[in-house]
């Protein structure tokens, strides 16, 4: 997610149970310490563990930290140590040969070799840097609704794994919460988001005046999701996509600018879960008013977080909002006749 610089990218939770423990601010930092990535750890897979929000080796978890109210903010470090393969390999190969030569066998034994394997393993072991990644959280305290900056499957099941161990609730994924799409309605809503927005047809909530464009961006797939059509470039409703769509292709991602007076927030939707990926808010300033604002964003981290943290919960309930308005023009209105009547024609440049 960085959530104190760069772009924002994230799927969001809901605190299902025990939300009042989880949330207190003397239970949460407690609970952190006691989770906390280890100074170091032996061995080899993976381990995961909280760290800082700005610091990979950041563990002390003071209160200003962490707690930037209403938010909580802190990091999931994931290490991982595996023996490379090519080095397991050869140094497995010499241990072999040394044990046919010391007891004269043109075989080793199944058992003998896998013992072999796992002593050659230990001891390369401590030789071997894990890899580390991060992933950022942000606790929005007020909903009970926890972001994760990791887009994939596997980052997110150690993320639930770790939160839910530390902080003895469950976590859901939001989208199955009210409102949410079915599997094979993200193609329609895309579509129909896509025509909306071309067409000025869409609103923000909060701010007055923002103004909703397709960010010369949107990716296209058959059903089958095997042919595929990326458009970048070009002016709303590009030729190249509509004649894509017209020909049965539906959008699987869209890349989108809400644009709020001088600021320019733009992001890309995906997948059926409307993951927010590559977020990015653009003020329209000076080079001299850029660096100022830099300067003042690195006095005040606590600002800093507050202010990103609140554009990103902006564009999540917008998000909401839309697929709302999806929703309730898919049952509440004749949507073989919108197809036909609107969106073919536009699609077919009519």
């Amino acid at each position: 997610m960085s959530i104190l610089s760069g772009s924002i990218s994230s799927r969001r939770y809901l605190i299902a149970n025990n939300a009042d423990s989880a949330t207190n601010p003397s239970n949460a930092g407690a609970a952190l310490l006691r989770h906390a990535f280890p100074v170091s750890w032996e061995g080899a897979g993976v381990k995961t563990g909280w760290v800082e929000i700005d610091d990979l080796l950041g563990v002390a978890f003071d209160h200003s930290a962490w707690n930037i109210s209403p938010f909580y903010v802190f990091s999931m470090r994931l290490d991982t140590r595996q023996v490379p393969a090519p080095l397991l390999r050869a140094h497995l190969n010499k241990a072999l040969d040394k044990w046919r030569m010391e007891n004269g066998k043109r075989r080793v034994p199944r058992p003998v070799r896998n013992e072999l394997r796992d002593t050659v393993t230990n001891e390369l072991l401590p030789t071997v840097t894990p890899r580390s990644k991060m992933f950022d959280v942000l606790w929005d305290t007020r909903q009970n609704m926890v972001s994760f900056s990791g887009l994939s499957d596997a980052a997110a099941e150690h993320f639930v794994s770790l939160f839910q161990e530390t902080f003895n609730c469950t976590l859901e994924p939001e989208s199955s919460q009210e409102p949410a799409l079915a599997e094979d309605e993200t193609r329609d809503f895309f579509l129909w988001l896509w025509y909306s927005v071309v067409h000025g047809e869409l609103t923000t909530r909060g701010e007055d005046g923002a103004d909703i464009r397709y960010a010369k961006r949107i990716t296209l797939t058959d059903e089958t999701g095997d042919e595929v059509t990326t458009v970048v470039g070009g002016a709303d409703g590009a030729a190249e996509a509509r004649k894509a769509a017209s020909a049965g292709k539906r959008p699987s991602n869209i890349r989108l600018t809400v644009a709020v007076g001088e600021v320019d927030n733009t992001f890309q939707l995906q997948s059926q879960h409307l993951f927010i990926s590559g977020l990015k808010m653009k003020v329209q300033e000076s080079e001299e008013e850029k660096a100022e604002t830099q300067q003042q964003a690195d006095a005040d981290r606590a600002a800093t977080i507050i202010d990103r943290a609140e554009m990103f919960i902006e564009v999540l309930d917008n998000v909401k909002d839309w697929v709302r308005l999806y929703s309730a023009h898919r049952l509440g209105s004749d949507w073989d006749q919108w197809l036909a009547q609107d969106c073919m024609p536009w699609l077919e440049g009519v």
